[in-house]
């Protein structure tokens, strides 16, 4: 659902850009709108479309070692904001065609610049909380959890049986 929502957007941008906007429109800033809606709905499936996902395991839970947080995820989330970057000018030019002569040389320009710039911010849009996919988020719910056996006394053996179950919260 939430990928489809994802390119429901993105035919939303292509129709208002390449339908709407390109023709329609005869300011310039009007007519880089369609081009910034477009680089932010590309940005928001390149990294949605990962998120969405299933992340977790049903018969098995990763969490993190005794040791501390040693997995991030801002490497995936600069892989995916720098692939949103490259390839939103692309998905722009693509859906919106051949620009007519008529446009100033400023205005094709920014028709590269501006999609990137959106693309940006819209590869970041799916990291927040609340607009999150839910798999996204029950993944970093799961990460907080934690379940371990008995801790073993110093010099002896371990308790038959036992575990400690702990939830982390960062202040």
């Amino acid at each position: 659902l939430y990928l489809a929502s994802l390119v429901a957007l993105n035919a939303g941008a292509v129709i208002l850009d390449g339908w709407v906007l390109k023709y329609n429109v005869y300011s310039s800033p009007g007519r880089l709108v369609g081009a910034g809606v477009g680089g932010l709905t590309w940005g928001a499936l390149v990294s949605g479309a990962y998120l969405s996902l299933p992340k977790c395991d049903p018969t098995w839970v990763t969490s993190h070692p005794p040791e501390g947080a040693v997995r991030t995820h801002l490497p995936l989330a600069i892989a995916l904001s720098t692939l949103a970057v490259a390839t939103a000018p692309l998905f722009v030019y693509i859906e919106t065609g051949p620009v007519p002569l008529n446009w100033p040389v400023s205005e094709r320009s920014a028709r590269v610049v501006v999609p990137m710039v959106t693309g940006l911010l819209g590869s970041l849009v799916p990291y927040i909380e609340f607009l999150a996919p839910r798999t996204w988020r029950a993944s970093r719910q799961l990460e907080r959890l934690r379940l371990e056996g008995a801790p073993v006394p110093p010099g002896g053996l371990a308790p038959a049986n036992g575990f400690q179950m702990g939830y982390t919260v960062r202040f």
